[in-house]
């Protein structure tokens, strides 16, 4: 039975490089349903007696930079071409008979990204995406992934399962990954992620598997 975290990432388009997930700089909050942490408990009034404020200020179309959110038809396309480049593989996963290697833990991260790439960089998204996977192949706590693309919607969209959050997050802020979240607002337009807890049971995780989990934090 899953077991949803009560951790969410969204990727902004020009947010900090202080949260964490797969291709880009993410903000974090602990309230899947207000992703963008909007919803406070309380606003100073400008007399500063701290008492609450029937008009807080509007935060809703701007970023930690100051910069407008991205328009939302961004990540409103219906990917239906979406096509996986291989099944579900990693280190710790064996594809070809359809389980984990080795003892399996009770219970695994597993994650799951869309990212809306700019179509003038896709040569060059390809390659950052490559590093990156290459690094995670080679990271300790790596399970597997997938990956899969929509060339209609400018979608790419990833799977990955991790033995631990701290594995994820080592891998998250370094390497080939670090670097890419450097370059998040140059190769695309805006992006979501989100992780879970799983059971061995729930792998492979599907597509449908990963919209649902992704849905709550879409524009």
């Amino acid at each position: 039975m899953k077991t949803n975290r009560p951790t969410t990432h969204t990727i902004m388009y020009a947010a900090t490089l202080a949260a964490v997930a797969l291709v880009g700089p993410w903000a974090c909050t602990s309230d899947p349903h207000d992703p963008r942490g909007l919803e406070q408990e309380a606003y100073e009034d400008e007399t500063g007696t701290g008492e609450a404020s029937e008009t807080p200020t509007d935060t809703t179309d701007q970023d930690p930079d100051g910069m407008e959110e991205p328009p939302a038809e961004y990540l409103r396309c219906q990917d239906e071409d979406l096509e996986s480049q291989a099944q579900f593989a990693g280190p710790l996963y064996d594809s070809t008979r359809g389980g984990l290697i080795g003892t399996p833990a009770e219970r695994y991260i597993a994650a799951t990204t869309l990212f809306n790439y700019r179509p003038e960089v896709y040569d060059r998204f390809l390659v950052v995406v490559d590093d990156v996977l290459e690094q995670a192949r080679e990271s300790p706590g790596f399970v597997g992934y997938e990956l899969a693309y929509s060339a209609g919607c400018r979608y790419g969209r990833t799977i990955t399962v991790w033995e631990s959050e701290a594995a994820m997050i080592d891998f998250m802020l370094t390497g080939a990954h670090g670097e890419a979240m450097a370059q998040v607002r140059e190769l695309g337009n805006d992006g979501r992620t989100i992780d879970w807890e799983i059971t061995p049971d729930e792998l492979p995780i599907s597509w449908e598997t990963a919209r649902q989990q992704l849905a709550p934090i879409l524009p």
